[in-house]
């Protein structure tokens, strides 16, 4: 008589078992490595349209209305807001909002505004003009100096 090839069944549940469990463990690296991601990501954006924001308070950008005008950033926990003015008005038309990844939350709720010509930044606070973006897994903070220069990023 031959000697049958192949698994027995308790063979098969055990090596099954092993890669569930291997493949479980994969998956939560995976998913931990994206919210890093999206808190970088969502910083990366965040800067370049502060940067913007400010380059337009500086160069006079009128976006077709008849006189040049301060810029800002209104920071939500979970969206931001580029508006133009001296205030944030929530109302206003023009403003383009910005949502964060799911998972992802700003902190203070607070704004920024450029002065116009300058760059500026208005009513400027050493104490309070700082952005903390973070996640479950992950945060980060840059802070502000007067002139609208990130002096720290981590």
């Amino acid at each position: 008589m031959k000697p049958r090839r192949g698994f027995t069944l308790p063979e098969l549940i055990i090596v099954m078992g092993i890669l569930a469990v291997l493949f479980g463990l994969v998956s939560l690296g995976l998913l931990g490595g994206q919210h890093q991601l999206s808190v970088a990501s969502s910083l990366s954006q965040l800067v370049a349209d502060v940067k913007l924001q400010q380059s337009k308070a500086m160069w006079g950008d009128t976006e077709g209305r008849d006189s040049a005008d301060s810029y800002g950033v209104y920071l939500n926990s979970n969206q931001y807001i580029l508006f133009h003015g001296s205030a944030y008005s929530a109302g206003n038309p023009d403003n383009v909002v910005i949502d964060l990844d799911s998972g992802v939350t700003l902190s203070p709720t607070q704004s920024f505004i450029f002065a116009k010509g300058s760059g500026e930044i208005i009513g400027y606070d050493a104490n309070t003009d700082t952005i903390t973006i973070s996640s479950p897994s992950d945060s980060k903070t840059i802070e502000f100096n007067q002139y609208g220069v990130i002096v720290r990023n981590d």
